[in-house]
């Protein structure tokens, strides 16, 4: 048996072996003692089925994917021990057969680790914006607000006011003033914040006060709109709760009620926080920065994502969206709702980004080795992105001082 190599443009080979008559015989001898040893058949001792028998007990078809089988499985080995240098990963797929005057064929595919051709030294001249990870005031009074809402007290209330949370129901109703559909919901200070309707709608209302609207779709935020076939024209709400949200003072006191011996004092506490936001600035503004970087990167490089990663990536990603709508029943659940048109469009968008998320890592691998950074972790999240931001920024300030060094001062 003979085989050939020849490589394609998507990071895999297409492997021919040729088999000879006497090859051929070898592996139906071997196949067959293979389902004899297996074999359970009544007045017969296992590994005694005689052979004419056993055949007969095989389907053709099942034999000759098992000859298949171990043409590929005794021949694989051999491809890869005599080509050390090729990554193959994966399963096979593609696999043809031509068998014809004794002779039998078989070519199959299987992809190899992706490989980044550098076609131009266009990368030479990248460059990172400075980052700028301090975070301002406001940011941080900000989340010293929306921590005091973390540790709020409630307290029953009858009106609605700009502070209160309140639950309302709704139904939604048809020309002829029949309910369609109905619903629940919490309102708070972040709704009338962003939307003015609600202001109009909800601010004076009492508890257990129930009144109607007309409905117009374009009006209401989202998770007041009505999806469904029918028509609404009217919409009634009744206000169910109100509570007042009574927000905690920060001081030394309730410092030490809510954050233990971890917080000493406001000033500790803003200094925590202030670190907080920096690091999740930096984290975002990292990302932006290498983002950018890659994208002009695309330029310099040229990369092939073989289909067995592809196709693992995507495996990953709908597991993770079984988790997120519980379970593979859920899954098929909402796949059923949003139709077999949906369906496909969904799955071709997870495998495209499947597909654009593995390229920007090995383009980002393919970096960090023209940049000649060593040492990165990369189980480590933004440890890449980091190592990178210095080198860049590192060169970027080398070259202003040497310009700077090099112009002439003026008299």
């Amino acid at each position: 048996m003979q085989y050939k190599l020849i490589k394609w443009n998507a990071s895999n080979y297409e492997i021919i072996l040729n088999v000879d008559e006497t090859t051929i015989n070898s592996l139906k001898e071997n196949v067959v003692k293979h389902f004899q040893a297996n074999m359970d058949l009544p007045w017969f001792r296992k590994w005694h089925v005689p052979l004419d028998i056993v055949m007969k007990n095989i389907s053709p078809e099942y034999f000759t994917i098992w000859i298949y089988e171990e043409a590929i499985h005794q021949w694989l080995n051999k491809v890869m021990t005599e080509n050390p240098t090729i990554q193959f990963i994966g399963q096979v797929y593609d696999l043809q057969n031509n068998d014809k005057d004794g002779k039998l064929e078989l070519s199959f595919k299987l992809d190899t680790f992706p490989e980044v051709e550098v076609l131009n030294q266009n990368w030479e001249t990248l460059s990172i914006s400075s980052i700028d990870d301090n975070p301002s005031e406001e940011e941080i009074n900000q989340t010293l607000e929306n921590l005091k809402r973390q540790y709020a007290e409630y307290a029953d209330i009858d009106t609605v006011s700009e502070n209160t949370v309140t639950k309302i129901r709704f139904d939604f109703k048809d020309k002829d003033w029949n309910n369609i559909d109905k619903g629940s919901s919490m309102i708070g200070p972040e709704d009338y914040a962003e939307f003015a309707i609600m202001k109009t709608l909800f601010i004076g209302k009492k508890k257990e006060e129930t009144f109607e609207i007309d409905y117009k779709k374009e009006d209401l935020p989202v998770f007041l709109q009505y999806t469904k076939e029918l028509k609404a024209t009217k919409m009634s709400f009744q206000i169910l709760d109100i509570k007042e949200v009574k927000l905690p003072e920060m001081n030394d006191e309730n410092i030490k009620k809510f954050f233990w011996s971890e917080v000493n004092g406001i000033d500790d506490l803003k200094a925590k926080i202030k670190d907080l936001i920096s690091a999740e600035k930096r984290k975002t503004l990292l990302t932006k920065e290498v983002e950018e970087l890659l994208t002009k990167l695309s330029s310099s490089l040229s990369i092939f994502m073989p289909k067995t990663m592809i196709d693992e990536e995507v495996k990953v990603r709908m597991e993770s969206l079984e988790k997120r709508v519980w379970g593979k029943q859920g899954l098929e659940d909402y796949f059923t709702k949003i139709w077999e048109e949906g369906k496909t469009k969904m799955i071709e968008e997870i495998k495209t980004s499947a597909k654009i998320s593995l390229e920007k890592f090995f383009m980002l691998r393919k970096l960090t080795e023209l940049l000649k950074i060593e040492n990165i972790d990369w189980n480590k999240p933004f440890d890449a992105e980091e190592k990178i931001y210095e080198k860049l920024a590192w060169t970027q300030s080398e070259e202003k001082e040497t310009k700077k060094a090099k112009t002439p001062k003026s008299k």
